[in-house]
């Protein structure tokens, strides 16, 4: 940056001879104190120049300022606490946005025990603001399997193992700053395409931190179908349907209570509806168990691999999947399912789509053991974002 050094106005020679003193202690006073302006780089073109009426007043003045300005900045000193850091710039992520701002790869890590993770809820205190994680020391820790995690200003997930009798439930903690970064992605980013991925592949595409299996939507045809804000279908087939508000917030609607296309659609702009989910059974509401005795989708009395999105705290979340592994090979019912959500005291439960589907990806690869060890491609993942990266 290129200094500019005012010059002053010289009426006559002889009359600069005798101001030259003063003049020289302002300008070096007044560089001192910052009041000189400099040429700064960018669209400026002209420069200011500084007019000097009256020196000795000017002087007078500068030094009564020094006299005020000087005790305070002596008083920092060097035990002065440094400088807060600028608080991080939180993104509202915007639903046209295919793809999310790309996670921080530093932030990424991998724990061998619970133990090793004593230091994560303390970091994460800011985001938590006040709540409580899931995960922590009173977990058990399936026997040789990883802690993993990812942590930044915007996002904490930690996703860990626990065997409950002979079924391996795979755990993965959320806590988000913004509603906007909880979001769903359609197999070609558009609803309609008859097209399907694995749950890590889309999870890739769109740099999603963590990503369940959704719906599966182009499988069936039941509930109320919303996305983008936009009631898509609403089909004949009873269903509980899952709606997501920009708030992040999960919003039931029982299978028994029917719309018309024109109600649903008043109802998703009245709650500020983003998008929808439609499997279930819902299985807790309000902190209380609720699944039916029979439900006509998901085969919820018989033995299979589960997958539930839950709501513990305001934009914290569970996803949670049961599922046979070579070792532990047993398999839940709905309801021994719903026991073990309520158990981790979440306020709300909603099933989805399970059998080979339930998957769980972190940075794009799977966490849980799937059925028959291979992802069925799909129609369609709900996922987290970062809000501060790339």
């Amino acid at each position: 940056m290129t200094q500019y050094v005012p010059k002053f106005c010289r009426p006559k020679r002889s009359l600069f001879s005798r101001l030259a003193g003063p003049v020289s202690a302002v300008v070096t006073l007044a560089l001192l104190l910052g009041l000189v302006p400099l040429l700064k780089s960018g669209s400026q073109k002209t420069a200011a120049r500084i007019s000097v009426p009256d020196i000795p007043e000017q002087f007078d003045r500068m030094l009564g300022a020094a006299g005020s300005m000087l005790p305070k900045a002596s008083q920092q000193g060097h035990g002065a606490a440094a400088e807060e850091p600028a608080a991080p710039v939180i993104k509202k992520l915007n639903d046209a946005d295919l793809v999310a701002p790309k996670p921080l790869a530093d932030r990424y890590g991998q724990a061998d025990t619970i133990e090793e993770m004593s230091w994560f809820e303390e970091k994460a205190a800011g985001l938590l603001q006040g709540q409580k994680l899931y995960f922590g020391p009173e977990r058990e820790q399936l026997e040789g399997t990883p802690i993993n995690y990812y942590l930044d200003d915007s996002i904490a997930v930690v996703t860990w193992k626990e065997l409950v009798g002979y079924t391996v439930l795979t755990f993965a903690e959320v806590k988000i700053a913004d509603g906007s970064q909880f979001r769903r992605f359609l197999a070609d980013g558009r609803y309609g395409a008859d097209t399907q991925y694995k749950t890590t592949e889309m999870a890739q595409t769109v740099n999603a931190v963590l990503a369940s299996s959704g719906d599966f939507y182009k499988f069936h045809y039941n509930g109320i179908v919303v996305y983008e804000g936009e009631v898509r279908k609403v089909h004949a087939n009873k269903a509980d349907t899952c709606f997501i508000d920009d708030g992040g917030n999960l919003i039931f609607l029982p299978q028994d209570v029917q719309m018309t296309q024109e109600e649903a659609q008043k109802f998703v702009d009245e709650n500020n509806i983003r998008f929808s989910l439609v499997f279930g059974p819902i299985l807790v509401d309000d902190g209380v168990r609720c699944e039916p005795a029979n439900y006509d989708l998901g085969e919820i009395n018989s033995f299979s691999p589960r997958a539930a999105l839950c709501q513990m705290d305001e934009l914290h979340y569970l996803v949670v999947t049961a599922n046979p592994e070579p070792e532990h090979p047993g398999k839940l019912d709905i309801h021994q399912f719903a026991q073990r959500l309520a158990e981790t005291g979440c306020q709300k439960a909603y099933t989805l789509d399970g059998g080979q589907t339930a998957a769980i990806a972190l940075d794009g690869e799977l966490v849980n053991h799937v059925l028959y060890g291979q992802q069925r491609p799909i129609s369609d993942i709900i996922y987290f974002a970062t809000a501060v990266g790339g």
